[in-house]
């Protein structure tokens, strides 16, 4: 028993350390990402190391080359795309549309890694966060930039990956399972994106992210999303109000946030990951919004607004949709 314990606590304080170092990683990074950038696309930063952390491990399930190339112009895509589409509602609807609909089918060939969600996040990030002029230029050159750093990342870490297919025989041969979700996201995401902008709802990310979320191949895990997202949310939203309104001063907020960061790193659940990501977001968005209570009452809002959408979408059967196109196109 003794020598168990001993062998857990080794364990541990590997992780932690290894989490700690992680949490350290990132936040330098990201601060010299806005400094060198701009805070104006701090977001894109944060889908950049989602990214790179991500594709460090995670291959597509393509020959190497073809991983590799692809990675490289879906990062691009990713945050180029949306400032087109962000000319027109109508001009964003279909480009935004097809944009997604092609980076989900290409990287959905191992389908429970969902590679497709490193270059979506950053899709949704640099959506809901447009911007022109000189910060427009900066986030494109920093796209590039870390566009060619992960892809070579990426040709490195996957040099053993030999016995895959080509993209374009995976493509050929993905399954309707894959074609027919490629659809729903595609069309929840772009739809999603097209009112927001349409109605011009202010820090619109909380919704479009909710539909991010929520939207799975597997509705069993949507609905049990569904289910936590806004209890944990309103949990989230308390502790804020308590911890941070009543009890902590401000010049304690950075450290809470840090400590935050490090505690997240531990956590599987998905519902206190929501609890922990309602809390930090409520503190990254004070300064958009006149009061702590305009923010809670937002996020909450759209939370919900994303929930009844993504539920909406679940009636349709886009399988079916998709054995029609596929007849007609035959």
């Amino acid at each position: 028993m003794t020598i168990l314990k001993g062998v857990f606590i080794i364990k541990f304080s590997k992780q932690a350390f290894k989490n700690f170092f992680l949490i350290l990683s990132i936040i330098v990074f990201i601060s010299g990402y806005n400094f060198i950038f701009g805070s104006e696309n701090s977001l894109i930063g944060v889908g950049i190391i989602t990214a790179l952390l991500f594709f460090k491990d995670i291959d597509l399930g393509v020959k190497r080359k073809d991983g590799t190339i692809t990675v490289f112009i879906f990062l691009i895509i990713s945050v180029v795309i949306p400032a087109f589409s962000a000319i027109h509602p109508f001009i964003g609807l279909f480009i935004n549309f097809f944009a997604i609909y092609y980076i989900t089918i290409l990287t959905s060939e191992k389908v429970d890694y969902k590679a497709y969600i490193a270059f979506i996040l950053l899709y949704v990030l640099a959506e809901g966060n447009p911007v022109t002029g000189d910060a427009l230029f900066l986030r494109i050159l920093s796209i590039v930039l870390f566009a060619t750093i992960i892809m070579i990342i990426y040709y490195v870490q996957h040099r053993n990956d030999t016995d895959y297919k080509t993209l374009l025989s995976v493509t050929q041969e993905a399954h309707i399972k894959n074609f027919s979700f490629a659809l729903k996201l595609a069309f929840s995401l772009s739809f999603a994106m097209f009112l927001s902008s349409h109605f011009h709802i202010h820090k619109h990310m909380w919704f479009t992210i909710t539909v991010m979320s929520l939207t799975q191949i597997d509705l069993d895990v949507t609905f049990s999303r569904m289910k936590h997202r806004i209890f944990y949310t309103v949990i989230g939203s308390a502790i804020y109000i308590v911890v941070f309104g009543l009890i902590l001063p401000d010049s304690m907020i950075i450290y809470i946030t840090l400590i935050m960061s490090y505690i997240y790193t531990f956590i599987k659940r998905y519902e206190i990951q929501m609890i922990f990501i309602t809390i930090s977001s409520l503190i990254a968005n004070q300064i958009f919004f006149a009061s702590n209570f305009q923010a809670i009452l937002s996020r909450i809002i759209l939370i919900i607004f994303g929930i009844f959408f993504t539920y909406a979408i679940t009636k349709i059967d886009f399988e079916k949709i998709y054995k029609k196109i596929k007849r007609c196109t035959d």
